[in-house]
């Protein structure tokens, strides 16, 4: 049995729910799902499907191609070198009635993920959101009920002290240390890229990795992990096209229709962003906190200041009716419409925090934000007179952001994705 520790700085709480949709306690199930969900986005630019639907893994079909193996005097069942691994995973694949990656790493009937998860070094913290937005009326407590299923005095998750570790346990595959090495570059594109964890459209789950605290040790890591996650993708990708499995017309979520960025913040920027979301003496209050926890909870109330924007400015220099306007939000945003259309987000805003000293810094705080939108909306948006770009979208974010905090456009960095091209 293989047992590994990852150890994670979060840069903003952690959000993980529970059935209550509240966040009364940690839930390894929610993070497990969150890295899953992540693998799905990085693995579908490749051109691979993973499953929307139930799948099932026919055990008695991989033994046979075993025991075909080894009649025709192959071993690959116990061979360990990269070869036999890379048999191992197509005859799994090819076990499995949908040929999916993320079942064959996640789990799915009838085959048991070759992992468990265990997180240890949390402690319980207060998401301190004052009661209404500085020199409004509009109520907080309103958002806090809507977004997060919450009232006042609501919970997050924080390190308890350096540290938050994931314990990857119970792993009895001869393949564990590759498993373990394709979890570790999923976490390393997480941790550039976005955040861990629900609700991570309001703030949550920002987080850095530190493995062993050894830079050598994690590009060896992040680079024997990429190589084994392509391996897989590589595999699935004969399977799938062999098959030839009809694509799903729904449009899901790929890396390649997602963009990423970061808000750098000077001290300037940072009060007036807080100026316009705390009172004066909440601002005095919340700053001490800020000093030990290094972060502020904004980003719903900056998720909610561009959804309000964009209800009644639309997007660009495009002119739509009042509904439709309405609908796009909605589709953004997420929401519903009717009994029968419900729409997750598609744009991610993120508390800020801290990265730097400030006297040894010029932006010392920062904040990230990331959207996944379909370059045609029109594919997808249920709406009638709107048609626009992803190109659109995206400068009309970063344009109300720009003005709302008063940042210059240098200020909006573009993150890009772990150089999948780097050997």
């Amino acid at each position: 049995m293989l047992e590994k520790k990852v150890q994670l700085k979060l840069k903003t709480p952690l959000w993980t729910g529970d059935r209550n949709r509240v966040c009364s306690e940690l839930k390894e199930t929610a993070i497990l799902g969150s890295i899953r969900w992540w693998f799905r986005v990085i693995a579908r630019q490749y051109g691979v499907q993973c499953c929307a639907s139930e799948s099932k893994f026919d055990s008695r079909r991989y033994k046979e191609k075993i025991a075909e193996e080894q009649k025709n005097g192959g071993n690959f069942y116990l061979s360990t070198s990269r070869e036999g691994f890379s048999k191992r995973i197509s005859a799994q694949l090819e076990a499995l009635n949908c040929h999916c990656p993320e079942c064959l790493i996640f789990g799915t009937t009838g085959r048991r993920k070759p992992f468990d998860l265990r997180v240890s070094g949390w402690e319980v913290v207060d998401l301190d959101y004052p009661d209404y937005l500085n020199g409004e009326n509009t109520s907080i407590n309103f958002m806090v009920r809507k977004y997060l299923n919450g009232e006042k005095g609501l919970k997050g998750f924080w390190q308890k002290e350096d540290f938050l570790t994931l314990n990857f346990i119970d792993i009895q595959s001869m393949d564990a240390d590759n498993y373990f090495k394709i979890l570790m570059y999923i976490l390393f594109q997480i941790s550039r890229l976005g955040s861990l964890g629900a609700k991570t459209q309001s703030g949550f789950g920002v987080f850095q990795i530190y493995y062993d605290g050894l830079m050598d040790e994690e590009s060896k890591l992040l680079k024997e992990g990429k190589e084994l996650f392509h391996l897989v993708i590589e595999e699935a990708k004969k399977i799938q096209k062999k098959e030839d499995k009809n694509q799903n017309e729904e449009i899901y979520p790929e890396l390649n229709d997602m963009y990423f960025y970061r808000a750098k913040l000077n001290k300037s920027n940072l009060e007036t962003i807080l100026k316009k979301v705390y009172s004066k003496k909440t601002r005095k209050q919340l700053y001490c906190i800020s000093q030990k926890k290094q972060y502020y909870h904004t980003g719903l109330l900056l998720r909610y200041y561009l959804r309000q924007q964009f209800k009644y400015k639309g997007i660009g220099d495009q002119v739509v009716v009042k509904e439709d306007k309405k609908r796009l939000v909605k589709y953004l945003f997420g929401g519903n419409i009717g009994e029968d259309i419900n729409f997750g987000s598609k744009i991610y805003i993120s508390d800020i925090y801290q990265v730097g000293e400030h006297e040894n810094n010029n932006f010392p705080w920062e904040f990230k934000f990331w959207c996944w939108i379909p370059d045609d909306l029109n594919g997808g948006a249920p709406v009638k007179s709107f048609s626009t770009n992803s190109e659109a979208v995206i400068n009309s974010i970063k344009s109300e952001l720009m003005n709302l905090i008063k940042i210059d456009e240098f200020q909006i960095e573009n993150i890009e994705p772990l150089d999948e091209t780097d050997s």
